[in-house]
């Protein structure tokens, strides 16, 4: 079984600007944006421009810098999830041997998307008209429940402040 889930994906998956990085250097160069490798400085070196004084400073928080890098290499890139497929959106994951749990989310997946109700409409067939009628049907209930919870709200809001 494999464990996936939002906050798996959320701790081990490594920030894109991070894999971007990761080849670069820590080292800025003002003129031309690119990022050349550290020259060696000493202590009496002439500065003719500012370009010159930039080359050689780290960037700000460079011993943070590369302590992330460090933790993001700690991160082994298999253990980044592939792209998804037809099928991703419809899978429930099993974590730590939790089927019962699983099993739950599943079959809240399915009343949430309304698969049983759609399964058993769709054993026998359903008249154009009727079909219609139901599904306008539906709508109104629908929006009806949304405006009496939108009045429902509003009175609560106004006995809440006491008018």
């Amino acid at each position: 079984m494999f464990l996936r889930s939002r906050y798996f994906l959320r701790e081990r998956a490594i920030p894109l600007w991070l894999l971007a990085a990761r080849n670069s250097s820590t080292y800025r160069n003002v003129s031309n944006h690119s990022l050349p490798e550290r020259p060696e400085q000493s202590p009496n070196m002439q500065i003719n421009s500012m370009n010159d004084y930039f080359v050689g400073k780290p960037i700000q928080g460079e011993e943070e810098i590369s302590r992330m890098w460090r933790k993001a290499a700690e991160v082994d890139l298999k253990d980044i999830p592939q792209p998804g497929t037809a099928y991703t959106g419809r899978t429930i994951f099993v974590h730590k041997k939790n089927v019962g749990l699983a099993l739950r989310k599943l079959s809240d997946v399915l009343m949430t998307n309304h698969v049983w109700s759609e399964a058993r409409r769709a054993q026998r067939h359903e008249k154009k008209g009727e079909k219609r009628r139901r599904l306008s049907r539906t709508r109104w209930h629908r929006r009806f429940k949304e405006e009496v919870r939108e009045k429902v709200a509003l009175v609560k809001d106004i006995v809440r402040r006491g008018s």
